[in-house]
């Protein structure tokens, strides 16, 4: 058989040959893939984190994105975190255009007005109520403690995603070496935290406005606590390649740093300590006399 000559019709006849798409993995996630615009890869993303993604190990190219965990995390947490900022918000918006005229005065107004003597009230409830720190400091310091820390989220979730990872690999690297680069253990307890992230500030929410007992916050907290731990062992585990007592070794301190926001944000919300019973609310009464008639 004679083979037939290839030129540059019959290369143009021949079917272009391409690769397959790349399975989507933790490794790899469909926020990642340069082929795609649509919003639905940010919910395929955290679906594809949410479905045990660390069951193998996977193999991680150098040098590792960081730019895509940090921008799930912050997409997670963004709407509970305008829920828990909108007091804040309507506050500032008032007192800046002049609008802030107590509490009596603005309810009086028609359209935002009602929002923002909402807001005010809120707020005011807020201290007025107290939380557990209000024994340590005073109650307005705590107040702006709580402020502050609710308006530093956005700068604190890149932080907590390196210093996390940072902390877990020097863990590693102390306790008999890390087989990959610090990067990989970064992306291993950032995809780990996602998730849980999103229901830690579903409590945050609950928490802000009082929604929930502290008994009910402190047990589901404990519960994605728990969920986290499995999820950091498997996750180090896997894109590390550890066995598993070296994985044990990162759990510890990657946890304390993760969640040492949430319990700080708790402390400051919560009005009285889990498992105890609510202070009874304090109630005045003052008698008016009425009008004297004359004898």
């Amino acid at each position: 058989m004679t083979s037939l000559p290839t030129t540059a019709a019959t290369d143009a006849v021949r079917p272009l040959e391409r690769r397959p798409p790349r399975a989507y993995d933790c490794g790899y996630l469909p926020l990642e893939d340069p082929t795609r615009r649509d919003l639905g890869r940010w919910w395929e993303s955290l679906l594809l984190l949410m479905r045990r993604p660390f069951s193998r190990t996977l193999t991680i190219r150098e040098p590792v994105g960081h730019a895509s965990v940090v921008r799930l995390m912050w997409a997670v947490r963004w709407p509970t975190w305008l829920l828990c900022s909108a007091p804040i918000f309507l506050v500032f918006g008032a007192s800046v255009h002049g609008e802030l005229r107590g509490a009596q005065a603005v309810a009086g107004a028609s359209g935002g007005g009602a929002w923002v003597a909402g807001a005010v009230a809120f707020s005011n409830a807020q201290v007025s109520a107290g939380s557990l720190m209000d024994a340590f400091m005073p109650s307005f310091f705590v107040h702006s403690l709580r402020v502050w820390l609710l308006l530093m989220m956005p700068l604190g979730i890149p932080l907590v995603y390196f210093m996390a990872g940072i902390v877990a690999h020097v863990v590693l690297v102390l306790t008999g070496g890390a087989p990959r680069s610090m990067g990989i253990t970064m992306r291993a307890t950032g995809l780990a935290f996602v998730p849980v992230s999103l229901l830690y500030g579903v409590l945050d929410v609950l928490a802000s406005y009082r929604w929930v007992t502290p008994t009910t916050w402190s047990i589901a907290f404990a519960v994605l606590t728990i969920w986290l731990a499995f999820r950091l062992f498997a996750g180090v585990r896997c894109l590390q390649g550890l066995k598993k007592r070296r994985a044990l070794s990162v759990l510890l301190p990657a946890l304390i740093l993760l969640t040492s926001g949430v319990v700080l944000r708790a402390a400051l919300v919560l009005p009285y300590p889990p498992g105890a019973q609510p202070p009874p609310a304090i109630r005045y009464g003052v008698d008016i006399p009425g009008p004297r008639t004359l004898p």
